[in-house]
């Protein structure tokens, strides 16, 4: 039709170490119009809430060492938080246990220190991952 507008809508996400210095056309128009944002990675107490709502738990059901292995590994970054959680969900790393409150439990051997356990996982066996540096 004439005169009809068809807006666009283009979202980029780009490691902050990527985006190009100086700032090609494109992102230099987006950073003129304020549609530039800048993304920090999560913090500890972020990263937590954030496993929490991806899990469907209360952030105090979330293991510290789960926490503590998520936020080493994944540099704060939400997609490879995501990523991870589900490959450890698959390979029978953690699971979720239907109490109440549903939780998250890393499944150890007897006596198995739950960090010692996770860093048993080997992430090159992971297939789709986007986690590569």
């Amino acid at each position: 039709q004439a005169g009809a507008s068809n807006p666009l809508t283009l979202v980029l996400i780009l490691p902050t170490e990527i985006v190009p210095k100086p700032l090609t056309p494109v992102l230099q128009w987006a950073e003129e119009k304020n549609c530039f944002v800048t993304c920090k990675p999560m913090g500890s107490e972020t990263l937590k809430e954030y496993i929490a709502l991806t899990l469907a738990v209360p952030s105090t059901a979330v293991p510290e060492a789960l926490n503590d292995y998520i936020d080493a590994l994944a540099a704060g970054n939400p997609t490879y938080v995501a990523e991870i959680l589900l490959e450890l969900l698959k390979e029978g790393a953690i699971k979720m246990l239907e109490d109440s409150p549903r939780r998250c439990m890393i499944v150890t051997e007897e006596g198995q220190d739950p960090m010692a356990r996770l860093e048993t996982v080997t992430i090159a066996s992971w297939v789709h991952t986007t986690m590569v540096g």
